[in-house]
């Protein structure tokens, strides 16, 4: 009998001690300094994006600057590629604090960089990556 509760107290404390490691989130929750944008089909890791601009267009940064910018922002955070920030776009009344302006992603094609215009959802590929875009970092979680 006394083995029998050992085996019931140890399967109960490794149970708990999982779920805390499991714990599902939901897509506008804040968490870690940003706002869920993207999970898993479980709920349990996703993408969230800073609750700030890191570069606003009142900077003019070059593409590579920005990114240091961002970088220097804090373990794990980085530029979002253009799926995120098509999300970031759709949700940005509910995030806030987006300008009515140009947004870096970190996608490059044939020397160009791509941004979307959180005002009216253009996208537009710019060369040489040296502009007064703003950007806003993403972190995985």
């Amino acid at each position: 009998m006394k083995k029998l509760l050992t085996v019931l107290v140890i399967s109960l404390v490794g149970l708990t001690s999982c779920s805390k490691y499991n714990k599902s989130y939901s897509i506008g929750q804040e968490l870690n300094g940003g706002i869920i944008i993207k999970l898993n089909s479980n709920g349990t890791h996703g993408v969230i994006v800073s609750k700030v601009d890191q570069v606003t267009m009142f900077e003019y940064h070059h593409y590579e600057e920005s990114l240091t910018i961002i970088d220097n922002y804090g373990s794990g955070w980085r530029m979002p590629n253009e799926d995120e920030l098509n999300t970031m776009y759709s949700m940005r009344s509910s995030i806030g604090g987006f300008k009515s302006w140009y947004y870096w992603s970190n996608k490059y094609v044939n020397g160009k960089r791509t941004a979307i215009h959180f005002g009216n959802g253009t996208v537009t590929e710019f060369c040489g990556g040296g502009s007064y875009l703003c950007s806003r970092a993403v972190k995985d979680f």
